[in-house]
């Protein structure tokens, strides 16, 4: 479900969610909507994503492990996805469960640094401004039979977390203004077209009152109409 995270569909609506497949984690992330803003002089939508509970959503169970080793919320696991013991997440843990923030040393999750963020110009579902973040961890856990691995806390581990970002330019913003600007004329001729229409008709309506008041017949108080005879005009064909 989604798209490439390149193209959307147009009018997002305020309720609409976005979806994009992301290839990384063989799977979609969801961002729904979150604020109103404007955007350099335009009307947009800021949405917002994580990664979702794989322990209660039914659409992410089949990528635990096991049925009764699926991560908590937060975290999503990728050893089906890369075949190996790789564990996605936003960076430092942010909206994910507590506990494995905690059980890190040095976490500090921050939402302005650490959040997927992205801005929508709904009417032609432009990405104008983004921010993809994403951790890469690892699970740790003791193996009995190597020996410096004995006393290894069973915990995800964090290696690396990236951040990419993208900001379109006054070259392409400049177009997407264009499309507003043809939107607004054609506004504008439709309600003239509508305006212009309802006169005529108006006009036309009194016009042809007019010519039927013309052409009546004023008959004094007590006097009956004439009737016309009609002529018999005999045709020698």
């Amino acid at each position: 479900m989604g798209s490439d995270s390149t193209i959307f569909p147009p009018f997002l609506g305020a309720n609409d969610k976005v979806a994009a497949f992301t290839p990384e984690i063989c799977r979609s992330v969801e961002a729904y909507h979150v604020d109103n803003i404007t955007y350099k002089g335009f009307k947009a939508y800021t949405y917002t994503a994580d990664f979702g509970d794989m322990s209660s959503d039914p659409q992410f169970k089949c990528f635990c492990t096991t049925p009764d080793t699926c991560l908590k919320k937060g975290v999503h696991d990728l050893t089906n996805c890369v075949g190996a013991p790789f564990i996605a997440s936003l960076p430092h843990f942010y909206l994910a469960h507590p506990d494995y923030m905690n059980a890190v040393y040095g976490m500090n999750p921050v939402k302005e640094k650490h959040e997927i963020y992205s801005v929508f110009e709904p009417m032609t579902a432009t990405p104008v401004y983004a921010h993809r973040r994403l951790q890469l961890s690892i699970a740790l856990h003791p193996i009995e039979i190597i020996e410096f691995m004995k006393e290894v806390p069973d915990v995800v581990f964090p290696i690396l977390w990236v951040d990419e970002g993208i900001e379109l330019n006054k070259k392409i913003l400049d177009k997407v203004r264009i499309i507003f600007t043809l939107s607004t004329v054609m506004d504008v001729f439709k309600w003239i077209s509508m305006i212009a229409g309802m006169g005529m008709g108006g006009a036309s309506a009194f016009i042809l009152k007019k010519m039927k008041d013309g052409m009546s017949v004023d008959v004094a108080p007590g006097q009956k109409p004439q009737t016309i005879t009609p002529i018999e005009v005999n045709s020698r064909y």
